[in-house]
């Protein structure tokens, strides 16, 4: 380093070429990397065929096929059968324990005996229960001041809301930005405040939603060079959550569904647990809002892109008993069950019964081509209302790597010398393609137990989810 030749670093690369770090505002030297001109790739902790073998020398490998083919052969004994009786009972057979537990690892269960012999098994009865919300919480906070803005993942729209106090969010996937659907979505999140004992007196949102007042007599609409700090942070918050998951993914592109699911999912968490500088501790906004808590039990059971095979309703016919699919994270009802996006259809389903295997290496191709055939980009984007790409700071950097540093934003903290004058920012337009946002799902009966806030929200909340997550 030679600062009266340059300012920063200089590596040099044995092939003759330098990278240069140049130093921050806040005296750190970084690189930008949009000069490489290729996307970084990402590591993958989801677990698949090609990291299980990994382990295994290539002559494991073989010998673990051999006795995979040796039990499709025999018509599909178990494991236990085909190592305690089969090896043995066959003349010659060359099979090892061993290496019926290789291909176990590395393979896992058996896939034609999960098609054909796996036993649909129905959900054991739960009794869905609401409680109120705590006397003490409703009688110093029934007055809720509520932040909105729109925000873009991969240029599919969301319509975000966040309480400020009660620190609760709703997310909605929005097919366009036209009044009538943001009017049809801000009634559901109204509606859930009011069935709850809340009542929204104020609400911050984007000066777009002006001739709703009519509607919402309570709108705070800022102008047309500001913006809601409280539901910007949280814009934040929720791109570093989604983004932690998304780089974990061995998926090149991800549909359009899991781009969905991935941010609702992040929402869903955030929501169940106590959020910092909330009105309680020990209560978690979902608890608040909906009435119960999510279990360990019943809704930490499978990571985001995880490779299952989801058990079917089926009588005693030839079709396949499972079906390929991946986790999408879970519906939140009582009875514990996930969504899935199916790989026969690439449609949205939801199951309660499944079992996990490692991804196999056509798992991972058919959702790069789901997602591929819909456009979707091999990163994940982040935009502001104006369209307006959110873009990682050095500031960032440093909150991201710093272990003093909060991740959950306690500056969510209202400061009314701070919080109630509003940040410029440029306007960018975007034009949005509302085919792009167009996605079929399977719709399934309502579980048991609907309640009446289910109803009033005309069952798009909480159990059987379309579009709103909370």
């Amino acid at each position: 380093m030679d600062s009266a030749v340059h300012n920063g670093l200089r590596l040099h690369k044995p092939d003759g070429t330098t990278f240069d770090f140049i130093p921050s505002d806040t005296g750190l030297y970084h690189i930008d990397s949009n000069m490489f001109g290729t996307t970084p790739k990402m590591w993958s902790l989801v677990t698949t065929v090609k990291d299980q073998a990994a382990r295994y020398t290539k002559r494991q490998l073989d010998e673990a096929q051999q006795a995979r083919r040796m039990q499709n052969i025999i018509m599909h004994p178990s494991d236990q059968q085909l190592s305690d009786v089969a090896i043995h009972h066959l003349r010659g057979c060359p099979v090892t324990k061993r290496s019926i537990q290789i291909a176990s690892d590395v393979f896992g269960p058996n896939l034609g005996s999960l098609k054909g012999k796996t036993v649909h098994r129905p959900s054991s009865h739960v009794q869905p229960h609401t409680d109120p919300v705590p006397p003490s919480i409703l009688e110093r906070h029934r007055d809720v001041i509520l932040a909105t803005d729109i925000m873009f993942v991969n240029k599919i729209p969301f319509l975000l809301t966040v309480s400020r106090n009660l620190r609760f969010v709703t997310i909605t996937d929005i097919s366009n930005r036209q009044l009538a659907t943001v009017e049809k979505e801000l009634q559901k999140v109204v509606r859930l405040y009011e069935l709850r004992g809340f009542r929204i007196t104020s609400m911050l949102c984007d000066p777009e939603f002006e001739e709703l007042r009519s509607v919402f007599p309570f709108l705070n609409p800022c102008s047309a060079d500001e913006h809601v700090p409280e539901a910007e942070r949280m814009v934040r918050t929720l791109k570093d959550r989604i983004r932690s998951v998304y780089v974990t993914l061995p998926f090149r592109h991800i549909p359009r569904l899991m781009v969905k699911r991935l941010v609702a999912n992040a929402v869903l968490w955030w929501n169940a647990l106590p959020a910092p500088d909330s009105v309680s501790t020990v209560h978690s906004p979902r608890y608040l809002l909906v009435g119960n808590e999510l279990t360990y039990d019943k809704h930490v059971r499978l990571e985001f892109g995880s490779y299952v095979q989801t058990h079917e309703a089926h009588t005693n016919d030839m079709r396949q008993r499972t079906l390929g699919a991946i986790c999408l994270g879970p519906t939140g009802n009582s009875q514990g069950g996930h969504y899935f996006m199916s790989l026969t259809s690439g449609e949205r389903i939801i199951r309660h019964k499944w079992t996990s295997l490692p991804m196999p290496a056509e798992a991972i191709a058919r959702v790069s081509h789901i997602g591929r055939r819909q456009g979707m980009p091999s990163t994940l984007t982040f935009s502001n209302r104006h369209g307006a790409e959110l873009l990682d700071t050095i500031a960032d950097t440093i909150e991201d790597d710093h272990p003093d540093v909060s991740d959950e934003d306690s500056d969510y903290s209202y400061h009314s010398d701070e919080d109630d004058s509003f940040v410029p920012e440029d306007d960018v337009s975007i034009v949005f393609d509302p085919a792009m946002s167009a996605d079929p799902v399977l719709t399934f009966p309502a579980a048991t137990g609907v309640t009446e806030l289910d109803q009033a929200l005309g069952n798009t909340m909480i159990l059987n989810d379309d579009h709103m997550e909370t």
